[in-house]
């Protein structure tokens, strides 16, 4: 990696390995979760505290390492179009797993 200065901050440089890793990660993460969002949006949690309990601990627990993973990612310039591997803004993801348990029989 190689440093450059970038409107005020640092940028990193990323080698080949480091591109191919990170692109790698998010393209895993983000079929997982479109996968895992299929299935939980379409899960019923009768139990309105059960149901609240779950969908904080999953919000807070997902949210936190992508947005820490994100964080460092957006530090690295590993594509020219970081929207294609980039799919979930922190606010869409936010929303998605509001769906979560809410499916109605």
């Amino acid at each position: 990696l190689t440093v450059n200065e970038e409107q005020g901050e640092q940028i990193l440089e990323a080698d080949t390995w480091a591109k191919t890793a990170i692109k790698k990660k998010l393209k895993e993460f983000n079929h997982q979760f479109g996968k895992q969002y299929g299935r939980q949006k379409m899960w019923c949690i009768p139990d309105s505290v059960l149901r609240s309990q779950l969908k904080e601990q999953n919000s807070k627990l997902i949210l936190e390492a992508y947005s820490a993973f994100l964080d460092r990612a957006r530090q690295v310039r590993f594509s020219r179009n970081r929207s294609k591997h980039i799919k979930f803004s922190i606010e869409v993801m936010t929303s998605m797993l509001a769906d979560f348990f809410e499916h109605s029989p």
